[in-house]
Parts: structure tokens; C-alpha cells; sequence
């Protein structure tokens, strides 16, 4: 057997794998970020749902008699963690000077105005690698909105810059009733 001719196949091979790898897991992790958003889209509007139902119920949206008592608009992270959501509350991009409870504080809110054991969905990526993975619930004084982080852009989606790589903002945003 000729060890030349082994050693330039091994060296062949680790050479391939070590480009091959990397370029493996980029496809990979992008089919599995696209395939996440509409799951993303489909919590959201869940989340949506429920403060409708709290604003039936309630006759105005959770925290809005806040935001008029503060005359500061109010923010949700609602994330797989207490200590997820208060480091990324922590960020100017996503703090826009408003009040941050937590979801915790939020799903007890909930629960005490519908009356019922609420549990909120959660990104599907349980660690966050691009985007940050947390669902947001923001009111203010003439609207509220709830929103995710995509990988892919849509329709009604905006993008933004995140640790080097463009994301999108998908928020479905509503009046509260007067």
C-alpha cells in the first residue's frame, strides 16, 4: 500500500470537512430559522387574541390604565426566562423608554382579568444565535402592538440590523377601543 497516496487521501477528506462542515451548518440553520417564522407569526397573533379577549372582558388592554396613570408607555418580553427578558430589556433597540414587566407579572395580569390560567407562547429557538427570541408586547397611549423577530421578511415586516445580520420586525399593531 502506498502511504503517499493514503496520507493525500486522509489530508483530502479533513480538508473537505473542514470547509464542508461550516457551510453545512449555515444551510442548515437557515432552513431552520425559515421554518420557524411562521410559527413565530402564528404565536403572535395568539398573543394578540388573548388581549382581546382581556379588553372584552376587562373594557380596556392589559396595562393601558398604566400607561395613562404613568403617561409612559408600558413593555412585555415575553421570552423563555425571567433573566432572558430583563438582559434584553436592557437594550436601547428594544427598550424605546418604556416600563418592562416581565411576563410573569404579565401572565398574572392576564389570569386575574380573564379569570383563567393563562400561559403565553414562547419562541420556538429556545437559545437565542441571531435574533433575539423573545415575543414583544408594547402599549402606548393611541395603540398597542405584539412582535417578533424573523429571519425572513414580509409583507408588513421591517428590517433592522443585529449583530451583523438583517432581521425583521413583524408587528401586528392595534387602536385600543376608546
Amino acid at each position: 500500500m502506498n502511504w503517499k497516496i493514503v496520507l493525500s487521501i486522509i489530508t483530502t477528506v479533513i480538508t473537505l470537512l473542514a470547509f464542508g462542515v461550516p457551510y453545512g451548518y449555515e444551510v442548515l440553520d437557515e432552513r431552520y430559522q425559515q421554518a420557524h417564522d411562521p410559527i413565530r407569526i402564528d404565536n403572535i397573533k395568539k398573543i394578540a387574541d388573548v388581549i382581546f379577549a382581556y379588553d372584552e372582558k376587562v373594557g380596556h388592554p392589559p396595562l393601558s390604565d398604566l400607561v395613562k396613570k404613568q403617561n409612559k408607555p408600558f413593555m412585555v418580553l415575553i421570552g423563555h426566562s425571567s433573566a432572558e427578558e430583563d438582559s434584553f430589556a436592557e437594550l436601547k433597540a428594544l427598550n424605546k423608554g418604556a416600563y418592562f414587566i416581565n411576563s410573569n407579572q404579565f401572565e398574572q395580569i392576564l389570569r386575574k382579568g380573564l379569570q383563567q390560567k393563562i400561559r403565553l407562547p414562547r419562541d420556538p429557538q429556545k437559545q437565542a444565535t441571531y435574533a433575539p427570541n423573545v415575543y414583544i408586547y408594547f402599549i402606548g397611549e393611541t395603540q398597542f402592538c405584539v412582535a417578533a423577530h424573523l429571519y425572513n421578511e414580509t409583507d408588513i415586516s421591517e428590517p433592522y440590523e443585529w449583530t451583523g445580520g438583517t432581521f425583521h420586525s413583524h408587528a401586528l399593531c392595534y387602536a385600543p377601543k376608546k
